[in-house]
């Protein structure tokens, strides 16, 4: 049967798990995604306690069927705190702030990048919240939370998640904005790798957007807003899922509000 803790069950029939007559429309599911490349939920009880499963095709004869506690879930409450990122923004603020005010001292240059990850949103969603806070901690490790290059003078970078689908980047000590764009692109590489989570495979797709210190604006909330703005118009655009900010892109923000 299901237990409380996580626990492997590759290889394991779904009979032996699950109570019959789920198991019975667990299949069901699992022939109607595989024929429908759709995903398909069901609910169901085993000794007293609610059980959810989600199933979503991954392969041409492949699904991935996640079983989890109902009331193991994250509250409507708290998923919406993690969805807004205010905490998270918070705490990036104070970190950008000192880091303005150590550029400023050494004269390094800063840029903020934001990295929107098209795909994880469709895997809380779709899949299982806690599959996609597997899938993020891969991200986080890739991108180390904190890469120190003050000492060697080269660049550094220090990387905070600030909603369920966004990092934002403290990119300090480039030479130029060729170089910049050069650190950017290997970061959104080392992002776009596949994600292994057991035996499923996940795909996503990392949009970057860059303002720069100086050029761009003096403090952090505008150096996110402008990073978050080209951002937006990497997703969209075609420049290789990376943007730098622009005046141009401010006329067209405001362009679309009119």
């Amino acid at each position: 049967g299901l237990e409380t803790s996580p626990v492997p069950l590759t290889g394991r029939s779904i009979s032996d798990i699950c109570p019959q007559d789920a198991a019975v429309q667990i299949r069901q599911l699992i022939r109607r995604t595989i024929a429908g490349r759709d995903s398909a939920s069901l609910e169901f009880a085993q000794k007293g306690r609610r059980f959810e499963a989600r199933i979503s095709a991954h392969g041409p004869d492949r699904v991935l069927c996640v079983i989890r506690e109902l009331a193991a879930a994250m509250p409507d409450s708290d998923r919406e705190g993690v969805r807004s990122g205010t905490t998270e923004r918070r705490a990036f603020f104070e970190l950008a702030k000192q880091a303005i005010a150590d550029a400023a001292l050494r004269e390094h240059r800063l840029a903020i990048c934001v990295i929107h990850i098209d795909g994880l949103e469709s895997i809380n969603r779709h899949i299982d919240y806690s599959i996609g806070q597997r899938v993020v901690s891969e991200l986080q490790a890739r991108l180390r939370t904190s890469r120190d290059g003050s000492s060697d003078g080269s660049p550094s970078w220090q990387a905070k998640p600030i909603g369920d689908s966004i990092f934002a980047v403290l990119l300090q000590g480039f030479a130029d904005r060729d170089a910049l764009h050069g650190i950017a692109t290997d970061l959104r590489r080392a992002l776009a790798a596949p994600v292994i989570v057991g035996d499923a495979s996940f795909s996503i797709t990392p949009s970057v957007g860059i303002a720069i210190l100086g050029e761009d604006g003096t403090q952090p909330a505008a150096l996110l807003d402008h990073a978050q703005t080209a951002m937006l118009e990497a997703r969209r655009g075609d420049s290789g899922g990376l943007h730098f900010y622009s005046d141009t892109l401010k006329l067209r923000s405001l362009a679309r509000l009119d």
